[in-house]
């Protein structure tokens, strides 16, 4: 009686081709950069009303103007800071798995809408 070799259970390394890594679950470069730009786009575009309201308030009320432009550029300048920051954590945190973090970036730019929209309605009620 001759005993034969008990079957493999796994396949040898020869017997398939050893498939791909799978992809990662994101786009590693053009998603955060496209949110990155988006930002960038939506902070620039609020400096953009801030100063063209400056501009109005202008020749109606000079303290008004410079209140808002106290507020606002500042404001801006801190904004695209952190747009920039975000960016780079957000690609960091994607390549490490690590999960992402709830940032105050929307809270800020709340703000700087809110500061922009009482400005105007404080230039309303100004202009009578």
């Amino acid at each position: 009686m001759t005993r034969r070799p008990a079957p493999r259970t796994t396949p040898s390394p020869r017997a398939r081709p050893t498939e791909p890594a799978p992809p990662p679950p994101w786009d590693p470069g053009l998603q955060p950069e496209r949110t990155a730009l988006a930002w960038q786009r939506t902070v620039l575009s609020q400096v953009t009303v801030a100063l063209g309201l400056a501009h109005v308030t202008s020749h109606h009320s000079l303290p008004l103007t410079v209140a808002l432009l106290l507020v606002a550029l500042p404001l801006t300048a801190v904004l695209l800071h952190a747009v920039s920051r975000r960016a780079a954590r957000t690609d960091r945190q994607l390549r490490s798995t690590t999960p992402l973090r709830q940032g105050r970036l929307p809270y800020a730019l709340t703000a700087l809408t809110v500061t922009t929209g009482i400005a105007a309605l404080a230039f309303l009620v100004v202009s009578g």
